[in-house]
């Protein structure tokens, strides 16, 4: 199996699908969406079980910070070394087809049932950001535009700029 990849958020769609179907069609499960241990189960299921019941004030707070502890900086980014962990994840073997497309939940248990891999069309990479205002979409592209500019520097592929605002809870940018 293909080295993670330290930069792609562990909580995205396309990477929990991505590591669901890969484990699938290699015969195996996936505890806490293939981002942590197997032996780490016991302990989230009590600290999800802790969080559930805080305020929801508090609950946004560790949200917040968890994605910061995800966050990383565009100049380790490498679109090589992604497709390199993307396809590393799967058996190598002959496969009557391969999908590249969005992420869909449905699509992924019918790429699982034929024996066909997926591979996303994108990936996220959480950039940390502070001081910002959530309510200011405007502001956030104008701070997004320069890294997106590197990244495609770095993958020489396309790129589109998402942000994220929550007006309690602040806001993140991928690219």
């Amino acid at each position: 199996m293909g080295d993670h990849v330290d930069y792609l958020a562990d909580f995205d769609s396309a990477t929990g699908m991505l590591r669901a179907l890969a484990g699938y069609l290699r015969g195996e499960d996936l505890p806490l969406l293939g981002a942590m241990p197997r032996s780490r189960a016991p302990l989230m299921k009590l600290v999800a079980s802790v969080v559930n019941q805080l305020p929801t004030p508090l609950q946004e707070q560790i949200y917040i910070w968890s994605g910061w502890l995800e966050a990383v900086s565009l100049g380790v980014v490498s679109g090589e070394e992604v497709a390199d962990w993307m396809a590393g994840l799967y058996p190598r073997r002959q496969y009557p087809a391969v999908v590249v497309g969005s992420s869909n939940g449905a699509a992924i248990h019918l790429w699982a049932a034929l024996g066909i891999p997926w591979l996303p069309q994108t990936f996220l990479v959480p950039v940390a950001r502070s001081g910002v205002r959530p309510d200011e979409p405007r502001e956030e592209m104008h701070w997004a535009q320069p890294h997106a500019e590197l990244v495609l520097q770095k993958i020489q592929t396309s790129s589109r700029i998402t942000c994220t605002t929550l007006s309690r809870i602040g806001s993140w940018c991928s690219a």
